[in-house]
């Protein structure tokens, strides 16, 4: 399984190696018009499931232990010491092990999922 996900991100997807289907010229600008880039929408799309099935299992200790006890010790450490250190870590733990490069999908996958997780955990320690 590690093997195919890491034969997706083999390509590093730094530079862009297409080349336009339809090129013109507006004010002597050359514009060009180029196909979506297949390679990068496949690495996202792995991404997101990746992060989705470690969110599922922070919402699963969320709901089944930190809910529950809301209000109690036990509650504020799983919350706070395991739930929202793994949510903070987990993306840039995924991203070194996979190698990725790409400055977008970097950005995505730490910035999105750790904001939506944490106001999540936080909801279900404090509300």
């Amino acid at each position: 399984m590690l093997s195919i996900i890491q034969t997706i991100f083999r390509n590093k997807l730094i530079e862009d190696d297409r080349s336009p289907l339809f090129t013109f010229t507006i004010a002597d600008h050359d514009l060009g018009l180029f196909p979506p880039a297949i390679g990068f929408w496949i690495q996202v799309l792995a991404i997101v499931i990746l992060v989705g099935i470690f969110s599922c299992a922070m919402w699963a200790i969320t709901y089944s232990v930190i809910i529950p006890n809301r209000g109690s010790t036990i509650s504020f450490l799983v919350g706070f010491g395991v739930v929202c250190p793994l949510t903070l870590m987990y993306p840039f733990w995924l991203l070194d092990l996979l190698d990725v490069q790409n400055k977008l999908i970097r950005f995505c996958s730490s910035a999105i999922y750790p904001v939506t997780t944490m106001f999540h955990t936080l909801e279900g320690e404090l509300l």
